[in-house]
């Protein structure tokens, strides 16, 4: 065990540059470090600093991970050009709640006609356990009562979703959200309107039921289904005169740093102002 007389001197010998190799690869000193530090803000941020220095070392050229952040919004004629091309109904009507409404991709696929009340949508958010309900933009309702009187019959066969799945097979009554997303990518791909901007850099293999599995690098493309909440969050911005916070509640958002990631710039936007200049 290792005896500590003077504190201040043990720490001044210890961070030195050449005996940081020692310091991280001893567990006795940094356990006496982490004692000592934790009445030291001072002692914290230098640990912290040699730690960061190896890391820096040993990963030189670690590349940063990319993971598929650089979705740009729908202008007004992208977004006629898909609902036009687009001959399901069903899917139309899912499209209209992601573009004027914000609905994530899961939500949009889980809409039955009990949620709809008074011309009120009660959105389901499985993945924060929590319900929000918003009101529906004229358009999008009339659309969409007229679709349910319409389809009555099958939506009733299916549990009520409005967005059901065709498949005989299928397990769920609803369509898939991987399968609304897919059928979003090929139509835009095919619309000529989107395009792959990067690889993925994510891990290689990824753990499933306890077993590693290889997975290859997937393309990012700059339209992707949740452009649909993209392109609803800048007309809400604007049409509210700029304001975060009545941006931040039509989004259901709980903090302004996450509003943050939704209001960046289009970087096509951005190219065709640096074109004009």
């Amino acid at each position: 065990m290792i005896e500590i007389k003077d504190k201040d001197i043990f720490i001044s010998e210890l961070f030195t540059e050449d005996k940081e190799k020692t310091i991280l690869q001893d567990q006795e000193v940094l356990k006496l470090l982490f004692l000592i530090c934790d009445k030291s803000k001072g002692y914290i941020e230098t640990l912290s600093k040699i730690i960061n220095r190896a890391k820096k070392k040993r990963f030189p050229d670690r590349p940063e991970k990319i993971l598929g952040d650089l979705s740009k919004k729908f202008d007004n004629k992208e977004l006629d050009m898909l609902l036009e091309y687009e001959k399901r109904d069903k899917i139309r009507v899912a499209y209209l709640f992601m573009f004027t409404m914000g609905l994530r991709v899961s939500e949009a696929a889980t809409i039955q006609t009990q949620d709809i009340i008074n011309g009120r949508l009660t959105i389901k958010n499985h993945k924060c356990k929590r319900k929000d309900i918003r009101i529906i933009p004229t358009r999008t309702l009339n659309v969409v009562n007229d679709y349910i009187e319409k389809y009555s019959k099958e939506i009733k066969k299916h549990d009520n979703y409005l967005v059901y799945s065709d498949e005989p097979l299928a397990r769920r009554p609803n369509i898939n959200s991987n399968s609304l997303r897919k059928i979003f990518r090929d139509s835009t791909l095919e619309l000529g309107i989107n395009e792959v901007y990067a690889k993925s850099t994510e891990p290689k293999f990824v753990m499933r039921n306890g077993k590693k599995i290889k997975r290859s690098p997937r393309p990012l493309y700059l339209l992707s289904s949740h452009s649909g909440r993209h392109t609803f969050c800048m007309n809400f911005y604007e049409k509210s005169g700029f304001d975060p916070d009545k941006t931040k509640i039509a989004m259901r958002l709980r903090s302004l740093s996450q509003l943050k990631h939704y209001l960046k710039a289009d970087p096509m936007e951005v190219e065709r102002i640096m074109l004009s200049m």
